[in-house]
């Protein structure tokens, strides 16, 4: 996954026009991002492929030789490290793509990606900011979450499963919506 990872890093300091500053981390970097940018890597799939390189660790492929990862061991298993690596990469990618861009977002909000996402919740993939920032201020996919997914952070609080302030601020992003409450 080594090239895999150089290439998700570069993609993220290229949405924020930091490609060429060698301080910049990707997993920390914020602010400003580039809006045609974000465009572009919508309008060219990059939504969805990184949704498929999210997903592909941890499906059956016969094809592969090799079972799949199971998701709790890919912090805790050196060997496995590349792998969250890569997911955590991926996420912070996908959320600077959809980072105050509607059309962005809306590539991401089918029902069965937000619970693909809800499904990696508690490992520390980062994928809690990538759903605040899918529903921050965006009324109408708000309005469009089933009860079992807000369910979802609530038994994660509940459980104690992860960070459970970002799970706290995920479900206080849906009751005030663009600083109205709901």
């Amino acid at each position: 996954p080594r090239p895999m990872i150089l290439v998700l890093q570069k993609l993220i300091l290229f949405i924020h026009d930091l490609q060429d500053d060698p301080a910049a981390d990707p997993l920390t970097v914020d602010g400003a991002v580039v809006h045609h940018r974000q465009e572009v890597a919508r309008e060219q799939g990059l939504i969805n492929l990184l949704m498929q390189m999210l997903a592909s660790p941890f499906e059956e492929n016969p094809n592969l030789g090799r079972a799949p990862l199971a998701l709790d061991k890919i912090n805790t298993q050196a060997k496995l490290k590349p792998y969250f690596l890569v997911a955590r990469l991926c996420y912070r990618l996908i959320r600077q793509i959809i980072k105050d861009k509607t059309q962005c977002r809306l590539a991401l909000s089918s029902p069965t990606q937000v619970e693909f996402m809800q499904n990696q919740l508690g490992y520390e993939l980062r994928a809690a900011d990538t759903l605040m920032e899918l529903f921050r201020n965006n009324r109408q996919l708000v309005e469009r979450l089933s009860d079992k997914n807000i369910n979802t952070f609530v038994h994660l609080i509940k459980e104690g499963l992860g960070k459970m302030q970002r799970y706290m601020n995920f479900l206080s992003s849906l009751v005030v919506c663009n600083e109205r409450g709901g």
